[in-house]
């Protein structure tokens, strides 16, 4: 038994190893830093970028869903906006388009700053296309017309504790335009668009402080619980003559300190 205690110990060494190589964050930009370009996202030549404050960008977000109908913040509906091309020519003029040109100018990309919509224009051609609807004011329901302006909606379902539906989602326009998560980056060739969804103001998805019992209690002993399940199913298959296994039996973990001791 004495091997198998040594391979399980070498086997949960390489567990808990993974286990905290998985707990360091990569950055998301790690996958575009061959192809990140130098030069910064900019309006077309000739037009002037918009910086809306807080009041200016909510009156315009409304706008789109159809909620208010102002002079300089048209509703986004079939009756201000009846084509792409009208659109596109009122958010250009607006200073709300980002864009960039193919290396061989044959199209151009353009990306509304604060919505994330994106427009794909044949320069060749001169087609049009975006990749939302042009006109959401038309549709009843508030939480259609988000849907309409995401560009990602993430559904989900809250197990423990679901909603009447069951489930719910997190979606671009309502979690990041609405809220002024959205920034958009230069890369060769195109453009990117981030997006932060969620209330940022508050995060809890860990604790600023854990104590010794508790990290006990919630995490070492419940991981150990899991990795000796796993030990065990391994063994049994390995050997399948043995019909019990004594994987960390007559151990006790006590909090020390910053840490654990092992007073087996």
């Amino acid at each position: 038994m004495n091997i198998k205690r040594i391979l399980s110990t070498a086997l949960l060494v390489v567990m808990l190893f993974s286990t905290v190589i998985c707990a360091f964050p990569i950055g998301a930009n790690a996958a575009y830093s061959s192809s990140a370009s130098a030069s910064s996202v900019r309006v077309p030549e000739g037009y002037e970028e918009a910086n809306l404050s807080g009041e200016e960008l909510d009156k315009y977000i409304n706008s789109v869903l159809g909620l208010n109908n102002e002079a300089d913040y048209p509703v986004y509906n079939s009756a201000n906006f009846p084509t792409v091309e009208s659109l596109f020519t009122y958010e250009l003029q607006r200073g709300y388009l980002y864009y960039t040109n193919s290396a061989g100018n044959t199209h151009s990309i353009y990306a509304n700053k604060y919505t994330g919509m994106v427009y794909y224009v044949n320069n060749l051609t001169g087609q049009m296309l975006c990749s939302n609807p042009i006109a959401p004011g038309d549709i009843g329901s508030t939480r259609a017309k988000e849907l309409l302006m995401s560009q990602i909606v993430i559904d989900y379902v809250e197990t423990e504790n679901p909603t009447s539906s069951g489930a719910t989602d997190f979606n671009s326009f309502g979690q990041a335009a609405s809220r002024s998560q959205i920034s958009i980056t230069a890369i060769n060739g195109g453009l990117r668009v981030n997006y932060t969804l969620g209330d940022t103001t508050a995060r809890f998805l860990l604790p600023g402080m854990l104590k010794a019992e508790e990290y006990v209690d919630s995490i070492l002993i419940p991981m150990l619980e899991k990795f000796k399940g796993m030990l065990e199913e391994y063994c049994a298959d390995a050997y399948v003559d043995e019909t019990t296994f004594d994987f960390f039996t007559n151990e006790s973990y006590v909090p020390y300190r910053n840490g654990c001791i092992n007073e087996a």
